[in-house]
């Protein structure tokens, strides 16, 4: 058997190198915590590949249009799938085989199955871009910002562990909820809000819909329609005023912002607690 790094078999067939700098591999992490994955072609090689539904063709035109300034050659490849007598176009964007990408295989896949590494480093707003790209979603319950990552692909461990890591690297804390009997990640209220914060900047137009409003503008009461909030930015999730608002809302208000964070980390404490959860790892 050759060396790694000479030749597989017969002239001109070199094994490719790439340097995978911590840029790459934060955009890689966050890809892969989604619908991306590795896929070994040798004992020496590996590549990432990644399908998307034509619509978000935008996003994989511009992991091609990165991969390839980092000097990762790759290709891109438009297709269509059949199913029930309908046709879903979609879009295929795999690299070149490179040995430095076998060490990120068995990291992800060290028994051949997707696993959330423990290295995994998620304090890199783009590795939390490409995430929720992927596979999160935004949406307003009841006046307040929610974001659900769904994580249902890993096992409930995996999850604890991204819930760890999500508070330690970026400090922000969420929860598991259980989807069909499989864990999703749920980030809510000013978490959620910095999360969006962080994102943003990195999210491709075609997935404007995961943000599900503009942070920095002051809502409007739905019932008087009047403007919630004395300064830009506070309150900026609040359905109601403070006169339309209920009276539990309005004591709650009026405490001292000490005492409302207090009330929180109660409340966040006992959910952790029914979700079987350790406070002190979340």
């Amino acid at each position: 058997m050759k060396p790694p790094g000479w030749y597989i078999s017969g002239p001109n067939k070199s094994l490719k190198t790439a340097h995978i700098g911590p840029d790459v591999l934060a955009v890689l992490d966050g890809c892969l915590l989604g619908d991306g994955s590795y896929i070994q072609r040798s004992i020496h090689t590996a590549s990432f590949s990644i399908n998307q539904c034509m619509a978000h063709s935008e996003w994989v035109e511009s992991l091609n249009t990165f991969l390839e300034t980092n000097g990762i050659d790759n290709t891109v490849k438009p297709g269509v799938f059949r199913r029930n007598g309908r046709e879903f176009p979609y879009v295929k964007m795999w690299t070149h085989s490179f040995i430095d990408l076998l060490p990120q295989r068995k990291r992800w896949y060290p028994e051949g199955r997707k696993m959330v590494p423990a290295d995994l480093d998620l304090s890199n707003s783009s590795t939390l871009a490409q995430w929720h790209m992927g596979d999160g979603n935004a949406s307003i319950q009841r006046g307040r910002l929610e974001i659900k990552l769904f994580t249902n692909g890993f096992s409930e461990d995996d999850v604890k562990l991204l819930i760890g890591k999500l508070a330690v690297d970026a400090g922000i804390h969420g929860f598991i909820i259980h989807w069909r009997g499989q864990p999703v990640v749920t980030i809510q209220h000013k978490h959620a809000e910095k999360f969006i914060d962080m994102v943003k900047p990195h999210v491709v137009s075609c997935f404007h819909r995961k943000l599900p409003v503009n942070p920095w503008c002051r809502p409007r009461c739905v019932k008087c329609n009047s403007v919630i909030g004395g300064t830009c930015g506070e309150k900026r999730y609040a359905k109601y005023c403070d006169s339309c608002a209920s009276p539990r809302m309005q004591r709650f208000r009026s405490m001292s912002q000490g005492t409302r964070d207090l009330i929180n980390e109660k409340k966040r404490q006992a959910r952790w607690k029914r979700e079987g959860m350790r406070g002190e790892v979340v």
